[in-house]
């Protein structure tokens, strides 16, 4: 896992390009539906560049139902979770100092 300040395209695809080179290629990757994730609800549906990783890497992408939070409960807990214990009210300069 990896720390990112934004969740964007570019970086979302790094760190999951480093993880599969890290642990290997997954069978599956489960996503909720961002722009990042998936394309089909542009118009015209468009394969974004982590579908495309998906499909080169032979791995099966599951999209969450829209609106289905529960779903993805436990990573969202855990988000919560992290949030909370590292919340110290410290502003810090840059993502590296922070780490």
């Amino acid at each position: 896992a990896c720390l990112m300040t934004r969740e964007r395209t570019q970086a979302v695809c790094d760190g999951f390009g480093s993880a599969m080179r890290t642990y290997g290629v997954p069978a599956q990757v489960l996503t909720d539906n961002g722009k990042v994730f998936t394309g089909r609800f542009a118009q015209p549906p468009v394969e974004v560049l982590f579908d495309r990783i998906c499909r080169e890497n032979g791995v099966d992408h599951i999209l969450t139902a829209p609106r289905s939070p529960t779903t993805t409960g436990k990573i969202e807990r855990f988000h919560r979770t992290l949030r909370n214990e590292f919340d110290t009210r410290q502003v810090f300069r840059n993502l590296k100092t922070a780490q």
